[in-house]
Order: C-alpha cells, then sequence, then structure tokens
C-alpha cells in the first residue's frame, strides 16, 4: 500500500468515527436524498423529471421516485405534468420545500463557519484551497457506480 492509499484509509477511518444522524442507514440515505433533491430544484430554479434528477444526483430511479413521494407527503413538492409534454411528470418545489431548504442551507453554513473558526485562520484558508482543488478534479474523475455499489453489499449482507 502506498502512501495516498494510507492516507485514504486514514481519512475514511476519522470519517466512520465521527458519523452522526440516525443508526438507521435507510433512512439516512432517504433524508440525505431528500435534502439533494430540494436543493437542486432550488438552484435550478425550475421544476425537473424524475430523469432529470436521477442523472443530475447520480441516484437510482427507484431512489429518486421514493424521495419524491417522501417530500410529496411532507407537502415540500408538487408532481404535475409537463405543460409542454402531458407524459412528461414535473417535480416543483413548494414554498414550503423552498423554506426548509434555504434554513437547511443557513444552518450548514453557520456550522461550516464555525468549525473553520475552530481550524483557525491558516488551517481553515488551506482547507478551503484542498477542497477547491477537489472540486476541480471530481467532474472529470467522477466516482461511478454509487447507489449500484451500495445495494449489491446490502444483497451480500443479507444472505
Amino acid at each position: 500500500m502506498d502512501r495516498y492509499e494510507t492516507l485514504a484509509h486514514e481519512l475514511f477511518a476519522s470519517m466512520d468515527r465521527h458519523k452522526k444522524g440516525p443508526p438507521h442507514e435507510e433512512v439516512s440515505r432517504t433524508m440525505r436524498g431528500e435534502m439533494a433533491v430540494l436543493c437542486l430544484l432550488m438552484n435550478e430554479g425550475k421544476a425537473m423529471t424524475a430523469g432529470e434528477l436521477s442523472r443530475t444526483l447520480s441516484m437510482t430511479t427507484s431512489r429518486i421516485a421514493a424521495v419524491l413521494g417522501s417530500l410529496e407527503k411532507k407537502g415540500m413538492l408538487v408532481r404535475m405534468p409537463d405543460e409542454t409534454d402531458k407524459r412528461r411528470v414535473l417535480a416543483a418545489l413548494t414554498p414550503q420545500g423552498r423554506t426548509v431548504c434555504q434554513r437547511r442551507k443557513a444552518h450548514a453554513h453557520e456550522h461550516m463557519a464555525l468549525m473553520l473558526r475552530w481550524l483557525g485562520e491558516d488551517d481553515a484558508a488551506h482547507f478551503v484551497r484542498i477542497m477547491k482543488r477537489i472540486h476541480e478534479y471530481m467532474p472529470d474523475h467522477p466516482l461511478q457506480g454509487g447507489d449500484e455499489f451500495c445495494e449489491s453489499k446490502k444483497e451480500e449482507s443479507a444472505e
């Protein structure tokens, strides 16, 4: 194992030790999916089809369908036929969904600012610089098969 693989293992071990959120993986995955859908719809500023959401978020269509159903039940989005093509169904934010997304985003910004303040000015600046570099790398080297890998691992553990 080279130095970079060792560092990757250290990083993942640290991340695993500090996971937060619901103890049930499925609940946690759904909630992350909900926020991803809400924020994407808000950032795009327009209604989108389930297929567009699936492709943009790299989530399976079945997962998107579950997330859309959950958000619709909670009153955070509505599904409606596309006026130009009645065969297509669009998902759009409700005012409640927009408010939830705005509040979560503000909350995340507050917590990030606290963490950066804790790091101190120099380390915070280095952290932000490194994250920007990572995000430059990501579009050219996407992580492939995330949902499929997780689903295959779940099936293996059930056997």
